[in-house]
């Protein structure tokens, strides 16, 4: 496969997971989270069909969602590791919804990456590794062609997830997810560290593809 030539992030996020049966926040406390200049514009929706709460907060381009026992801090700035402030929220958001640390079921990272080629990808080619006899449908022709696969790690209580979709003919669109499944989180330099080395992980998986 050939070497990537640009990379852009669209966007990232942080998940909590809880045990069943937990505790979790009213509507007080998440209308509570930020105030003064950040609350400008702040918008919080209560849906208990679905058992959702979301708090948009455009001063921060971050958004905060629980579903069901599933704690997402998303951050909208598509800025990578190094200037997003996700990590310094989630520890924010974290300790004012759960003040009594919580216990977690694990916790995980969601990238949506776009890589760019120099070279035009092997669209069919890739297909026909998988399917040596091409498309079954006369007449058809393959637009774009996507695989997935999970990985879990044996000396620890990780997991890493991808999906990768060829979506133009230079450009691969990669959502990557690591999970973690201890049940607390670690220390914010860590959690930092964790952070930084899961985004640039994905290039290492990208770079070993052969298309």
């Amino acid at each position: 496969m050939p070497l990537f030539t640009s990379k852009s992030l669209h966007s990232v996020n942080c998940v909590l997971a809880f045990p069943q049966g937990t505790d979790l926040p009213d509507n007080e406390k998440f209308s509570n989270l930020f105030s003064g200049e950040l609350s400008k514009g702040m918008n919080f929706l209560d849906d208990p069909v679905i058992q959702s709460k979301i708090l948009r907060v455009p001063q921060l381009q971050l958004q905060v969602v629980l579903e069901g026992q599933r704690l997402r801090i998303e951050d909208e700035s598509s800025k990578e590791p190094e200037e997003s402030i996700l990590i310094e929220k989630v520890y924010e958001v974290y300790s004012k919804l759960f003040p009594q640390k919580t216990a977690l079921s694990g916790f995980g990272f969601n990238f949506d990456i776009y890589y760019q080629f120099g070279n035009v990808l092997d669209i069919k080619g890739a297909f026909e590794k998988i399917s040596p006899d091409g498309l079954t449908t006369m007449g058809s022709d393959l637009l774009d062609f996507g695989w997935q696969w999970t990985v879990s790690y044996k000396n620890a209580k990780r997991m890493d997830g991808y999906f990768l979709k060829i979506t133009a003919p230079i450009e691969l669109k990669v959502h990557y997810n690591a999970h973690f499944g201890d049940n607390s989180l670690p220390d914010k330099k860590q959690m930092e560290k964790i952070f930084k080395e899961s985004y640039l992980q994905v290039d290492k998986t990208i770079n070993s593809l052969s298309l």
